[in-house]
């Protein structure tokens, strides 16, 4: 858009509101409060049944699938939050560096592609911090994530209900962003015209009134101008940030080369450990894989894990021992992983 319109485009907006706003101060207060009050309702859709919480029927439950109920319960102007219940949330809680929580969406995309079989375009993640350890060196960081197949089924069934969430929420109330912007229902648009229409009448009646508070109107714009000179001020420091950052981003992708991912450590034991080896333990720290199981000829495992190009260090953590149950011997093995080999 060319500055010019851009500019004049921004000044019919700041006008409209302040237009906007002084009708509504002639409305008498308890119009004003029925004509402007939106609630926000949120609705939690289960296996069976619907949960709605934040009306006067607070925790009411309605069959699923029946919008004729839920319909009843709700006014046209009303927004509608999607609430996910704990069922349908995984969570994870990760203990990253502290330098880590200026670059937490890729932190936590790395970590979540490394210890789950989700690739981060798979879900949808809220993160939160939770602060640092009593050392300050390591930050506390608490996951949710829903797999998007599973929140796409919700948001399908929503619209069948007759309504269009404009966000979702976690059950501790993050938020999810929402996978398409939400479309008005028919009793959204009933209400967003019956507003229009009211609205136009009071327009219509305030045309006569002088315009006036040009005072206060002033005062508005040089608060708007003092604003974009303290966003001009926070811009200059996001960007001395955002260069912290990529370096922060740099070191990510360093440690990524350099450790390789789970499912590449399960793969290659996989093929290592021969038939009559079972697992019934394992555990990956870092670099350092540890495992606790049952074979027919324990001992021979270090040289076949030795053998593999991505394990080195093999040792046992105690020694083994006959199981008479199974009548094969129990071994707890400690191993190192080298770098990912690209």
């Amino acid at each position: 858009m060319h500055p010019v319109f851009a500019s004049a485009a921004g000044l019919a907006g700041r006008f409209l509101r302040w237009w906007r706003a002084e009708l509504l101060a002639s409305i008498p207060e308890p119009l004003r409060r029925r004509l402007v009050a939106r609630r926000l309702v949120a609705l939690t859709i289960g296996e069976h049944d619907v949960t709605v919480t934040g009306i006067a029927a607070d925790g009411a439950r309605i069959a699923r699938g029946d919008g004729a109920a839920l319909r009843r319960l709700l006014r046209p102007w009303d927004r509608f939050a999607l609430r996910l219940s704990p069922d349908q949330v995984l969570r994870l809680r990760l203990d990253l560096p502290a330098a880590a929580e200026g670059a937490l969406d890729q932190v936590v995309a790395f970590e979540l592609e490394r210890r789950t079989p989700f690739r981060s375009d798979e879900v949808h993640v809220i993160h939160l911090a939770r602060g640092r350890t009593p050392g300050g060196d390591r930050a506390m960081v608490d996951v949710a994530m829903v797999p998007r197949a599973v929140l796409q089924g919700l948001l399908a069934e929503a619209h069948r209900l007759g309504v269009s969430p404009v966000r979702i929420e976690a059950p501790d109330g993050g938020r999810l962003p929402l996978l398409q912007p939400g479309r008005r229902t028919r009793l959204q648009r009933a209400g967003a015209v019956a507003l229009a229409v009211m609205l136009a009448a009071v327009a219509a009646a305030a045309i006569l009134v002088p315009l006036h508070e040009r005072r206060s109107a002033a005062a508005r714009l040089e608060a708007e101008a003092d604003q974009a000179r303290r966003t001009a001020a926070k811009v200059a420091g996001l960007q001395q940030e955002f260069e912290r950052n990529l370096q922060r981003e740099a070191l990510l992708f360093e440690m990524k080369a350099r450790f390789p991912p789970a499912a590449r450590i399960i793969e290659e034991l996989s093929q290592v450990l021969p038939d009559d080896t079972w697992l019934i333990q394992l555990e990956i720290a870092d670099r350092e894989v540890r495992l606790t199981g049952f074979s027919a000829a324990a001992s021979q495992l270090v040289a076949l894990l030795e053998a593999s190009p991505l394990f080195r260090d093999v040792e046992f953590r105690s020694p083994v021992t006959q199981d008479q149950r199974t009548g094969r011997e129990r071994f707890h093995i400690a191993v190192l992983t080298e770098a990912s080999k690209r």
